[in-house]
């Protein structure tokens, strides 16, 4: 069971966790389409049929925009709320599968108290993407407060002349 008062990544997961079966099939469905392959048009299609999924299955009107998908990390992502029956993600930087599904947690907080702080919303990407993706997950670092691929520390030699 996941920790009442988390501190990191690790704390909120859960052995066994409990989706919708609609969550679930739309879970399955994007995870099949391999989201990581493909050029950059065939990568927004995968995401958007995952959010129109998603929408199907949580009852949400929720659409995407991008910018800067040059820029390496997509932590800047958000949810525009200026209407709020229609909410827009802003991916914000390179297409990430876990971004995607942390912002479209963040998407649901009108409608789900679970999702209004980001440990609620944190619980339900990380263990979307730990059940969708186990290989993918299985190489990420859960030690803080984002899913993120674990630092690698090089040792640099000097060569003697």
């Amino acid at each position: 069971m996941a920790n009442a008062n988390p501190t990191c990544i690790a704390d909120v997961l859960v052995e066994a966790p409990q989706f919708p079966q609609a969550v679930l099939d739309a879970g399955k469905e994007f995870a099949r389409s391999k989201p990581w392959r493909g050029d950059l048009a065939e990568r927004r299609e995968k995401f958007e049929k995952f959010i129109t999924d998603m929408n199907a299955a949580v009852g949400m009107n929720v659409s995407v925009t991008y910018q800067n998908e040059y820029r390496e990390s997509s932590i800047m992502s958000r949810v525009d709320f200026t209407n709020v029956d229609a909410p827009v993600i802003i991916f914000d930087g390179r297409l990430s599968v876990a971004t995607l599904l942390y912002i479209y947690a963040a998407a649901m907080a009108p409608y789900d108290q679970t999702m209004e702080s980001h440990w609620g919303r944190m619980r339900w990407a990380a263990n979307m993407f730990r059940r969708f993706f186990p290989r993918s997950f299985a190489a990420l670092d859960t030690s803080g407060v984002y899913l993120m691929k674990p630092t690698v520390e090089r040792e640099f030699q000097v060569d003697e002349e």
